[in-house]
């Protein structure tokens, strides 16, 4: 774009065809596990179809041609049967939500005695002073 000279290496695609109109066959993944989550959840989107898989629940498969604002879950169905089976395989790899389950929970007791500190005037310093050279403040120093 703007036929600029990149010579770094870059994360990610292109998204100059999607721009023309095009609409490649791509892959889209995305993870959610934010405060308060009862367990983590990862989407991926691929051609007319999107699978969300919850940890320890079962997953859910929409059809985004007939259903486009995901009213109906089509997991189970026979027909569906290939694209759930390919969509569910895509969602799984690479990702354990056991374990980041467990990680999750362990981050959020960490984060709990850090607030309960706080309520009792024993928070440790987080900041970074950059005015004053070697006044350093960080979790262990």
């Amino acid at each position: 774009i703007g036929h600029a000279q990149v010579d770094t290496a870059l994360d990610g695609r292109s998204m100059l065809q999607l721009l023309g109109g095009e609409q490649p066959d791509r892959q889209v993944i995305s993870e959610y596990m934010a405060e308060g989550t009862l367990e983590p959840v990862r989407m991926v989107r691929f051609g007319s179809y999107k699978y969300i898989a919850v940890n320890n629940y079962p997953g859910q498969l929409f059809d985004l041609e007939k259903d486009p604002e995901e009213t109906e879950n089509v997991a189970g169905r026979r027909e569906y049967a290939a694209a759930e089976r390919d969509l569910r395989s895509r969602a799984e790899a690479g990702w354990d939500g056991a374990a980041l389950k467990r990680s999750i929970l362990a981050s959020q007791r960490e984060r709990a005695i850090v607030s309960s500190m706080k309520q009792h005037g024993v928070a440790p310093k987080w900041d970074y002073d950059a005015v004053t050279p070697g006044n350093f403040h960080f979790p262990g120093i």
